[in-house]
């Protein structure tokens, strides 16, 4: 499921207790609209509050533009090496850095964590 609401998503990851392998822990989801992204640098909040144990097991997204209908994976390199499209995130905002030259209409950004 994705949805703009941080929820358990059915993965799960291995156990981290040694005393206890089948202590598996439950991943998180959330999903993000970014809407447009132009050249350059791209913030929006993502809303959640990180804690000291989370550790982020996915991040990706995608970007298009849907007058040309080209759609890019973020992140993003070109075959050349020389464009790219970055996506990273910190503990307030979702960043993506638009190296590309090419303007986009939606951008999806997808985050899975675990909390402990």
């Amino acid at each position: 499921m994705y949805v703009e609401h941080q929820f358990v998503n059915p993965h799960v990851f291995f156990s981290i207790d040694l005393d206890n392998p089948a202590n598996l822990r439950n991943a998180f989801r959330l999903v993000i609209d970014l809407g447009a992204v132009g050249a350059g640098s791209t913030t929006i909040a993502h809303g959640l509050t990180i804690g000291l144990t989370w550790q982020f097991t996915r991040i990706y997204g995608v970007v298009n533009n849907t007058t040309t209908g080209n759609y890019y994976p973020i992140p993003w390199a070109s075959a050349a090496g020389t464009t790219n499209i970055e996506l990273r995130i910190d503990n307030t905002n979702v960043v993506i850095t638009n190296n590309s030259g090419l303007v986009f209409t939606t951008c999806y950004v997808i985050l899975e964590w675990l909390k402990n």
